[in-house]
């Protein structure tokens, strides 16, 4: 059974995201206390980020505290997935999100990938504080009215545009916006990820990237920044990892390119929230060929849900797509 995996990133996440599951979950726990406690061991830039969330004190909005967890939850719930039989034939990470989806397809190991997240994480913070709006309008609306200096960060979908700026820009931006009458919502980030302003960090990030080790996959890797299905050759390169600082996420793009050229039984949203799936739904409506949709699924539905019983029934779902397809087939 193909099945695809979505990796959420940066804007994702929420207070006490994966915190429930920890607390009722064996393989869940254990798998996130692999990735905090190997992110303790390689580094003393993430201090009790693991206390922090237990105790619901994880700022959403602070880069060192979200993109550890981002990678310690999606870590865990393919893990989990996996003791239930559950693996990937292809991934695609959504900005954060690919470095989790280079773990899972086993590019980098998890020690690797915790340095180079604190690389990325720590040089990000270097930058002048700003933020993103997620907007309402297309790309070519958006450079038409917003101020030079706020930049699109990233397509999701058809007039879902992500853009980034500094904070007087983004001031500046939201007034520009609700004067036209263009519906935006802040993401939470203290800083302008896939923005110019990166530029001068990749040199850092990508020196850094240069003593990781980067493994040819045995699955399928769709690049949400190339936006499109990419062979080793690009992603085992660390410029490709460090160019993700300022390069824009091309995510309609590369779930479009997914579900039209290869066939996948199950889509499943490894991470928290629904954004990539809803989309991905949209996409495959809206992709041509005539092989059956595949069935997409979420993993964490959002704050207040019960996760664990929301994955028995994704499991539940999961293996009787697969069994229908043993028949049909």
């Amino acid at each position: 059974m193909g099945i695809l995996y979505l990796l959420p990133g940066q804007g994702a996440q929420y207070r006490g995201m994966g915190v429930e599951l920890y607390r009722t979950s064996t393989q869940f726990a254990t798998a996130v206390d692999e990735v905090l406690d190997t992110l303790s061991r390689l580094s003393t830039y993430f201090p009790a980020v693991k206390q922090r969330w237990l105790d619901g004190e994880d700022d959403p909005a602070d880069p060192s505290v979200t993109q550890p967890l981002l990678l310690a939850v999606e870590y865990g719930l393919h893990r989990l997935l996996s003791s239930w039989g559950i693996e990937p034939t292809a991934v695609l990470g959504h900005s954060a999100g690919e470095l989790a989806a280079a773990v899972i397809a086993d590019v980098l190991s998890l020690d690797d990938a915790c340095l180079m997240l604190e690389a990325r994480a720590a040089h990000s913070l270097e930058c002048p504080a700003g933020g993103m709006l997620a907007v309402g309008a297309t790309p070519e609306t958006l450079h038409a009215i917003l101020p030079p200096d706020t930049e699109i960060a990233g397509v999701n979908a058809p007039r879902q545009t992500m853009v980034s700026g500094p904070t007087e820009s983004l001031r500046r931006a939201r007034s520009i916006l609700d004067e036209n009458c263009v519906t935006y919502v802040d993401l939470a980030s203290t800083r302008p990820f896939h923005h110019s302003l990166m530029s001068d960090k990749q040199d850092m990030v990508r020196m850094n990237a240069t003593s990781l080790s980067f493994v040819p996959s045995p699955i399928e890797f769709v690049s949400g920044y190339a936006g499109t299905t990419i062979a080793a050759t690009q992603y085992c390169r660390p410029e490709y990892w460090a160019n993700h600082m300022a390069a824009p996420v091309r995510y309609w793009d590369a779930i479009r390119s997914a579900l039209s050229n290869t066939l996948f039984d199950c889509v499943i949203e490894i991470g928290p929230g629904t954004t990539l799936s809803t989309i991905a739904r949209r996409a495959a409506r809206s992709s041509p060929g005539t092989h059956r949709p595949p069935l997409v699924l979420t993993s964490m539905s959002g704050p207040g849900s019960d996760t664990l019983e929301h994955l028995r029934t994704l499991r539940a779902r999961a293996d009787h797509r697969s069994a229908a397809e043993g028949v049909s087939a």
